[in-house]
């Protein structure tokens, strides 16, 4: 199970501020860089990205690793996704047969992929990995910087993850909203797999919760409106950025919505 916060950059950051902000607010572990370079895999019809799963390949740097990730349960407010992965011996070209680690769980989902289908895109991306105890828990801060490439075209990725590895889900919600305060971070709801789907012109359908909605919910929504307000034609969705904020308490602070 992955349980992550994503944070965008809403101005120029750096490692070391990230780094920085990281010591301020507990005890940093260790800190690793890699370069990651992925390609993300679909069906021609895209069935596994409207199912809400995502199928990818990644040179880490060293190990070539294949993922799958698919929907999981809200855990302390936040959406967690199903990880399942294993190392390869070189990145998946399409018709290769796909590992049983990662065929299982598609299986399982009623979706049966029994070999590697085609690239929809990739990413290209510097990660500075920062290992920290917090409050009860282990977290690791992930600074991504880089891009996504699909259809021609990129996107640029500035921004910080906030993932689980062990101890107390509870801490997460606020190292979050404690990094925003003293960094330019905004939530975001849009993962790289997601940023391909907008280059791609297949951004999944936005869900329109109600006003009484309960709050994990309401926060997921708000995380995708952030991300929606900044496209091209974000004034379109500034009215339902209100009203979201407005239902979950967070008119001023989007961090409310985290509390």
């Amino acid at each position: 199970m992955e349980l992550e916060i994503k944070l965008a950059a809403a101005a120029p950051l750096t490692e070391a501020e990230v780094l920085a902000a990281a010591e301020a607010l507990g005890a940093v572990r260790s800190v690793t860089r890699a370069r990651l370079q992925a390609r993300y895999h679909d069906l021609p019809d895209g069935s596994l990205r409207s199912a809400g799963w995502t199928l990818r390949c990644r040179d880490e740097g060293g190990p070539i690793v294949a993922t799958v990730k698919g929907p999981g349960p809200i855990v302390a407010g936040i959406r967690t996704r199903s990880e399942d992965e294993v190392e390869v011996e070189r990145l998946a070209e399409p018709g290769d047969s796909l590992p049983d680690a990662v065929a299982a769980p598609l299986e399982a989902a009623g979706l049966p992929v029994t070999h590697w289908p085609e690239v929809r895109f990739g990413t290209d991306i510097q990660r500075c990995a920062i290992t920290m105890e917090v409050d009860g828990a282990v977290a690791e801060l992930a600074f991504d910087r880089g891009e996504v490439r699909a259809a021609g075209r990129s996107v640029p990725i500035l921004e910080v993850e906030v993932e689980l590895k062990s101890g107390d889900a509870e801490a997460m919600a606020p190292l979050a909203r404690a990094l925003a305060a003293k960094l330019p971070l905004r939530p975001s709801g849009r993962s790289k797999a997601a940023w391909g789907g907008f280059l791609r012109g297949e951004l999944r359908d936005y869900r329109r919760p109600a006003d009484s909605a309960d709050r994990a919910e309401l926060w997921e929504a708000l995380c995708e409106l952030e991300d929606r307000v900044r496209d091209p034609d974000g004034e379109a969705w500034r009215e339902e950025h209100a009203r979201v904020s407005t239902a979950l308490g967070a008119e001023a602070d989007p961090w409310e919505g985290l509390a």
